[in-house]
């Protein structure tokens, strides 16, 4: 199967999304998929995880040079990629400002797309300077875009209900999952342990709280 992937973040990009793009792709390829991933970073390998890596051209927010966001509208580079890579299926992981295009050639070449939501944009919004305020305000309105796709999954149930209360067709959530591999049992230290459980700092309780996720 052609899988079409658009992600927010990849690499070089370090955070939950993009961690989870990874296993998501190193999984699908090990599967037997032809993935084929557009991604608004410039910086980003051309082959990963053993899938090409085409990029889109973006631009840096305001006051969040951590990120790239595509332009909105690359229809003709799109299409170019619609034409040529034939995808069987479309996973776009956002919200981003490309999610339009995404869908309108979707329909065109009656292609299934899935659109997963993992950032949750109005609970940024009132800490934002006023020009990024106005830009992402308008990337809001993609939360109403996503009802135009096959499905929409997002990582928790507390997000699943935030989506629904505002409007979103959220149908599903892509569930969170530990790597097995990075985080074996095997590599259990009974020393390391017994120092952490020694150190003063253990023994305070921890609790961080996202917004985005609605995680604890």
């Amino acid at each position: 199967m052609r899988v079409l992937l658009y992600s927010t973040a990849i690499y070089p990009k370090v955070d939950g999304v993009a961690n989870r793009v990874k296993h998501h792709i190193r999984a699908l390829v090990a599967l037997g998929h032809q993935v084929l991933v557009l991604c608004p970073y410039d910086s980003a390998p051309s082959l990963y995880e053993g899938a090409q890596v085409l990029r889109l051209p973006a631009f840096v927010p305001l006051d969040y040079d951590e990120s790239q966001l595509s332009y909105p509208f690359p229809l003709m580079t799109l299409n170019r990629v619609f034409r040529e890579f034939r995808p069987d299926i479309i996973h776009f992981i956002g919200p981003e400002f490309v999610l339009i295009p995404f869908l309108l050639l979707s329909r065109y070449y009656k292609v299934p797309i899935l659109v997963s939501y993992h950032f949750y944009v109005r609970a940024f919004l009132n800490s934002m300077p006023f020009p990024m305020r106005m830009l992402f305000t308008w990337m809001t309105w993609m939360e109403m875009a996503c009802n135009f796709a096959d499905l929409v999954i997002c990582p928790s149930k507390p997000m699943m209900n935030i989506l629904r209360d505002i409007g979103m067709r959220c149908e599903d959530i892509w569930p969170p999952a530990v790597d097995i591999q990075q985080f074996s049992p095997s590599y259990y230290d009974h020393d390391l342990r017994s120092k952490v459980r020694a150190s003063p700092r253990a023994r305070r309780p921890r609790c961080c709280s996202s917004p985005v996720s609605g995680r604890d």
